[in-house]
């Protein structure tokens, strides 16, 4: 495998919360958005209904290379520590808590 070779993001397990699948999307340009990686959706567990998506972070492109190579994609979602939050990490080893009450976006790392 060459060094600019990527195998595709691992699947990320959903985290179920109050009658909704919260996941993590990694083709979001299929659905009209600016990067695949770094987005959450939130997901009718019963009928499989996107009910929204949200960028955690923003993914920075070099236009010398090809974007898929620099997509960050997320690669752990789990309930926060404090209540109706979820807690993200992704590639680069960064975190975020996200409040889906206020859909605020907090950077920890």
């Amino acid at each position: 495998m060459k060094m600019d070779d990527r195998i595709g993001p691992a699947e990320v397990p959903a985290v179920h919360l109050e009658k909704i699948d919260y996941i993590a999307i990694n083709n979001g340009r299929s659905l009209g958005l600016d990067q695949d990686g770094g987005i959450i959706g939130a997901r009718a567990p019963d009928t499989g209904e996107l009910l929204w998506t949200i960028q955690v972070y923003q993914c920075v492109y070099d236009p010398a290379r090809e974007t898929d190579l620099q997509e960050v994609y997320i690669t752990s979602l789990s309930l926060g520590k404090f209540p109706n939050t979820l807690e993200i990490c992704n590639e680069e080893g960064h975190s975020f808590i996200l409040d889906l009450a206020t859909k605020k976006i907090t950077a920890l790392r």
